[in-house]
Parts: C-alpha cells; sequence; structure tokens
C-alpha cells in the first residue's frame, strides 16, 4: 500500500493526517514532508492517525526525530 500525506495550516498549528501505510519505504516521505513544512513556518504540529492503516518501527522513528526538530524549535 503507499501513502497520501493530507495537511493543513491553521495559524499556529500543521495538521497532518497521512493515509495509509508509513514504513520503511514510505517514511522517508512524510518526514520530508512534515521537515519542509516546518522549516517554511514556524508552527505547532498535530498528527492525526485516524486513517493511519500501518506503522512500523521507523515509522515510530520519523515521528520521534519530528518530536525532537520540534523541541529544537521550541515547538510542539
Amino acid at each position: 500500500m503507499s501513502l497520501n500525506i493530507v495537511y493543513e495550516i491553521s495559524e499556529n498549528t500543521l495538521e497532518v493526517k497521512p493515509v495509509g501505510e508509513v514504513d520503511i519505504y514510505t517514511s522517508p516521505e512524510l518526514k520530508n514532508k512534515i521537515y519542509e513544512l516546518i522549516e517554511k513556518k514556524n508552527v505547532n504540529v498535530l498528527i492525526n492517525g485516524e486513517e493511519l492503516d500501518y506503522i512500523d518501527s521507523t515509522g515510530l522513528g520519523v515521528l520521534m526525530g519530528i518530536y525532537k526538530k520540534l523541541q529544537e524549535k521550541s515547538l510542539n
């Protein structure tokens, strides 16, 4: 299965909704997209996993990396 990344930026929050699977093959796409968006704007990030079918340890590692990046920027 594949990954589709839906996102919306409101006033100070980026809501990311990954649809499909986040695994060793698709996690770089998720990481790159979120990093790109938080570099453009200093926003808090909300990851909505309602339509996430599967996430493996690589995907969880990406989420932790995003968390650390946001901590460096003093965001949530």
